[in-house]
Formats: structure tokens, C-alpha cells, sequence
């Protein structure tokens, strides 16, 4: 589970979209993920997401979003808001964060092991006598 207090207590006040553009990018990004993955079919895409047609079909004309986009049909791409993709970096810069705190872990978990086995080593060649010189 994400630990939302880590991820907010990374950003400052600027970094943050307003609600309502990060309500509408979320909601944007997820039916646009959703027609790609149903391929355009309306049906199978008010199935998986579990809600009615007529709901996916008034979310999708709010959004400005055109099934046919992912049926091949179109052959333009959708234009998205900035602030579509300024949410999008948001959470881009925010799994970056989370990547880097991550390997800095993993990598002081090994120096730790290496240091251990080093350790170890010197104990038994006699050299150290539990951290003390021989």
C-alpha cells in the first residue's frame, strides 16, 4: 500500500495541481487507459470498469474523449489538456522520488551485509576479535 503522508511530505505547496485539474487528469487518463485496453468497444469498457453505458457515455462526452480514437478509426491522436500532463509529471517526478529513496535502501542494506561479511572474515583469520585488533 503507498504511504501517502511519505509522498506529500516530498512535495512543496507548488507542486501541487488543483484538485479539480487533478480530478479531471486522473479521471481523463484512466478512460483513455480503458478504451486502449478495450479497444474502442464501449460494452466491454462499461463491463470492466463496472458502470453503466449510458455513465461511460456522458464521462466520455464530458471528457472530450472519442471511442474512435481506439478503434482505429481516427487517425489523430487526442489532444490533452497541459494540465493533463502536468498531473501526469506529478506523478512521474513523485515515482522517480519513491525509485530513488528505494535504491538508496537497497544500497546501504548491502554496504551493511558487505561490512558484515568483511567482518566475519577478519574474525575468523584472527585479525580482529570482534571489532577489538588482535
Amino acid at each position: 500500500m503507498i504511504n501517502l503522508l511519505k509522498i506529500v511530505s516530498s512535495f512543496e505547496q507548488s507542486d501541487f495541481p488543483a484538485i479539480k485539474d487533478y480530478r479531471h487528469a486522473v479521471d481523463t487518463l484512466y478512460y483513455i487507459m480503458l478504451l486502449k485496453a478495450c479497444k474502442g468497444n464501449l460494452v466491454r469498457a462499461a463491463k470492466v470498469s463496472r458502470v453503466g453505458r449510458p455513465y461511460l457515455y456522458k464521462k466520455l462526452r464530458d471528457l472530450k474523449i472519442n471511442p474512435k480514437w481506439f478503434r482505429g478509426i481516427l487517425k489523430e491522436e487526442p489532444e490533452l489538456p497541459d494540465y493533463i500532463l502536468d498531473v501526469v509529471k506529478f506523478n512521474v517526478v513523485n515515482q522517480r522520488k519513491e525509485q530513488v529513496a528505494e535504491q538508496k535502501r537497497k544500497r546501504e542494506i548491502m554496504l551493511r551485509e558487505k561490512q558484515s561479511v568483511i567482518m566475519d572474515d577478519l574474525v575468523k583469520r584472527g585479525i580482529i576479535n570482534h571489532g577489538i585488533p588482535v
